[in-house]
């Protein structure tokens, strides 16, 4: 038996279409999903930082400790964002300090 000469199905047409371009576009590289973390609250970066509430509000006010404020009085805290700041802090510290030890 032959094949029905005639018109295809949309069906195959889409199947060889997509397998035509499969073959001649590379493969794109997989998409890492993302992962969910929720916003921390004030007691998380009092206990990260290991300070207290005081000190954070300062160090929002007067540092720039990165924070997301949602209305009067609500704010969190992307806990990447804040360990990237610290980080950033802590070595203008110690490049403060190796400027003060080679120059006295």
């Amino acid at each position: 038996m032959s094949r029905r000469s005639g018109p295809r199905s949309l069906a195959s047409r889409i199947e060889e279409s997509t397998a035509a371009k499969s073959k001649h576009k590379p493969q794109e590289p997989e998409i890492q999903t993302l992962r969910y973390q929720p916003l921390a609250r004030h007691k998380h970066v009092e206990q990260f930082l290991d300070v207290s509430a005081n000190t954070v509000d300062r160090l929002i006010r007067e540092e720039g400790l990165p924070c997301i404020r949602l209305g009067p009085g609500a704010i969190r805290f992307d806990l990447e964002a804040v360990r990237g700041w610290a980080l950033r802090r802590q070595l203008q510290r110690v490049q403060v300090e190796e400027e003060r030890a080679s120059d006295g």
